[in-house]
């Protein structure tokens, strides 16, 4: 009889984990630590959280290891065998290396209950979107993503915020059981899966045109994009009220350290208020480089600049119909922060709206990539890189 594996990480890291923590233990002993080291060690805590629940699933999803993934093609593995590898949904063996992240955090750093919980399950949840997203199951992946925003909205209450996740996780799981059900998911790509050989990635295959960026995806991303930014200052400036809003007792020492803290987060504030247009129009400008890049590297103009001022054909509208989505893109990023900050907006309301509108329109705009390709009035330059002939004696 095969016994059942104990933990679902390779041996080095288990290794270097505990090496690490019995290192803590006897610097400890000698030395006590400081605060400013107890915080440093809970947030090296919570690294190695948000790592578990990277590993949970790229080491188990097939589709992110492509060999592993042609390997299980050959075999008579169906969705209602466990996975050869190691399970890629939650087992018994995740709750003992939960069970000893929220041990260490209340023995020794003094951290409230289910945080690390929360981390793992915000990062695995998060990856595992993305598998679904390449397994065939958009809509569940998209109802991820929205189950991670509301549980975030929950904060600081962990024991909301980790009963959001655990109804987010059974939503995946039923995903996940509707992916495993594909395989072995011809045509789809994983995360880290490479192109084919001898197919430009600028003429994508009909799979991939079909699950590449649509308006519905564009704007599904982008108001959870937007959803996100604004929950995420909102969680922030909610903990800086709780933290220096209910701590200080008038006329003792504690009192003036508080208020010092506090002034220093008001300027912190307001600084990013005045820098958050720039920031914005930064996403703006990098979206629409990007995609410019992205549409034209091989695809370039049928006329030069000289020729266009030859010929008096200025505007050569089926080509330059590929910088109107940029073009809109940036001036949302430069006009739309400013004109809602002028109209007495909260800052986080207008985080959220500023980022969703820009990338909706850099990502959700025509033509699309498939489209531009095969209609727009473009000449082809193709780049290849010529093998080394070595000479001949």
């Amino acid at each position: 009889m095969r016994l059942p594996r104990l933990l679902l990480v390779p041996e080095w890291a288990l290794f270097l984990a505990l090496a690490g923590y019995a290192a803590i233990l006897i610097a400890g002993y000698f030395a006590p630590f400081e605060p400013s080291d107890l915080r440093a060690m809970g947030m090296l805590l919570g690294f190695m959280a948000a790592a578990y629940g990277l590993v949970r699933v790229l080491l188990y999803d097939p589709l992110s290891r492509p060999k592993y993934r042609d390997w299980l093609s050959t075999t008579p593995w169906s969705s209602r065998q466990p996975l050869p590898l190691g399970p890629l949904h939650l087992v018994w063996q995740d709750a003992l290396v939960l069970g000893a992240f929220e041990l260490i955090a209340k023995f020794h750093f003094a951290i409230p209950p289910l945080l690390y919980v929360g981390i793992f399950g915000v990062i695995y949840l998060a990856f595992l979107a993305m598998c679904l997203f390449s397994g065939g199951q958009p809509v569940f992946g998209w109802a991820i993503f929205a189950g991670i925003i509301s549980a975030l909205g929950l904060l600081p209450n962990l024991y909301a915020f980790s009963g959001a996740l655990v109804a987010t996780y059974l939503l995946g799981y039923l995903g996940l059981r509707r992916s495993l059900a594909a395989f072995p998911w011809e045509g789809r790509m994983g995360l880290w899966a490479q192109q084919p050989q001898r197919q430009p990635i600028w003429f994508p295959t009909p799979e991939v045109r079909k699950s590449g960026v649509t308006v519905i995806n564009a704007f599904l991303a982008s108001a959870l994009v937007g959803a996100l930014s604004y929950v995420l200052l909102r969680d922030f400036i909610v903990l800086l009220q709780l933290k220096f809003g209910s701590s200080a007792h008038a006329g003792t020492p504690l009192a003036l350290s508080s208020n010092l803290d506090a002034q220093i987060s008001l300027v912190l504030l307001k600084q990013f208020r005045e820098a958050m247009p720039g920031m914005i129009l930064f996403v703006a400008a990098s979206l629409s480089l990007g995609r410019i890049l992205v549409y034209c590297a091989q695809c370039w103009p049928p006329l030069k600049l000289l020729g266009r001022l030859a010929t008096g054909r200025l505007i050569v509208p089926k080509y330059d119909k590929v910088f109107v989505a940029p073009l809109l893109t940036v001036l949302a990023g430069v006009f739309l922060p400013r004109g809602l900050l002028a109209l007495g907006l909260e800052v986080p309301l207008v985080l959220g709206l500023s980022m969703a509108c820009v990338l909706f329109l850099g990502l959700g705009l025509g033509p699309t990539l498939y489209d531009w390709q095969l209609t727009g009035a473009h000449r082809l330059v193709w780049f290849q890189v010529q093998p080394r002939i070595a000479p001949s004696r």
